[in-house]
């Protein structure tokens, strides 16, 4: 059977006591039902705190199976595995964080373009209003507010 996104990575599986429990709440998180899966994932947790399958998943439960990429739950998520996991090297990991920090970076591009449309169009109402296009400037204006 060949390996797919929705697999766990092979070294999650290794040496695991969780092994069942972990594709069990992987397969929850494909039909998305978090809230079972997350239930699985903090019972592994209470009994292996460095469970990286365990870790990973409850971040894949508040990230809505890597789909979410910014929420005080996953902040709080990547803080917990940056600091348990310091030198986690797991694929799924990684790739959703390129995705997150490239999301990051669109929407400030996108708050940015927006910014610059609101400076050139504040700029376009005050020369209204220096040529003395008095109610030009105020409708101008209004359009800009509503």
């Amino acid at each position: 059977m060949s390996k797919n996104m929705f697999d766990l990575d092979d070294e999650l599986l290794e040496d695991d006591n969780y092994s069942e429990e972990l594709n069990r709440a992987d397969a929850l998180c494909m039909r998305e039902q978090f809230d079972r899966a997350l239930e699985i994932y903090n019972k592994i947790l209470d009994n292996d705190l460095h469970n990286e399958g365990a870790l990973l998943g409850v971040l894949k439960v508040h990230s809505k199976y890597y789909s979410i990429y910014d929420g005080p739950e996953i902040e709080k998520d990547i803080r917990i595995i940056e600091r348990i996991l310091p030198n986690i090297n797991n694929s799924e990991y990684l790739d959703y964080c390129k995705k997150r920090i490239q999301n990051r970076k669109n929407l400030e591009q996108q708050a940015n373009n927006k910014n610059n449309e609101y400076i050139q169009k504040f700029k376009n109402g005050t020369e209204l209003f220096k040529n003395n296009k008095y109610i030009e400037s105020i409708l101008y204006f209004n359009d800009i507010i509503n």
